[in-house]
């Protein structure tokens, strides 16, 4: 007979193969994996008038998680060229046009939505005209998260 325990941990585990969150496995396991699990993702969303379509990887080892994660950055995107260059966040940062006294940006993972502990962002111009007449731009992204 199985352990209700070892069943809810099972179902865990066969919900972050489908791509659930990893709260599941978590809470199923005292110590974290002796080999480091990684999960690829991708994730489409839309920022103004932009769109970020990003893929990357998901890694849990026995000192936290780490995503490394890369967006192409479409349509209408004139207000980028303002963010070319790299940006640093423990948890949070100011990032270039914000308004003053708005809050510093958290990122907020791609893969199951946890904030960053800390977080590296930078931004390219890939110098290729997108379908809207603008630059299109890349996130190249590394992001922490404490376990």
């Amino acid at each position: 007979m199985t352990s209700p325990k070892v069943a809810a941990c099972a179902a865990g585990t066969a919900a972050i193969i489908a791509g659930g969150l990893t709260t599941a496995l978590v809470a199923c396991s005292s110590a974290a994996p002796a080999r480091p699990a990684v999960t690829h993702f991708t994730a489409s969303y839309y920022e103004g008038n932009s769109t970020w379509n990003c893929s990357g990887t998901h890694t849990i080892t026995s000192r936290g998680a780490k995503e490394s994660e890369t967006c192409l950055i479409t349509g209408l995107t004139s207000g980028y060229a303002k963010m070319v260059g790299t940006f640093s966040g423990r948890p949070g940062a100011k990032l270039p046009g914000s308004r003053p006294g708005s809050r510093p940006a958290l990122w907020h993972s791609d893969y199951n939505h946890h904030v960053a502990s800390a977080w590296t962002i930078t931004f390219t111009n890939t110098h290729r005209i997108g379908f809207s007449g603008l630059d299109t731009y890349q996130a190249h992204i590394a992001a922490f998260y404490d376990s």
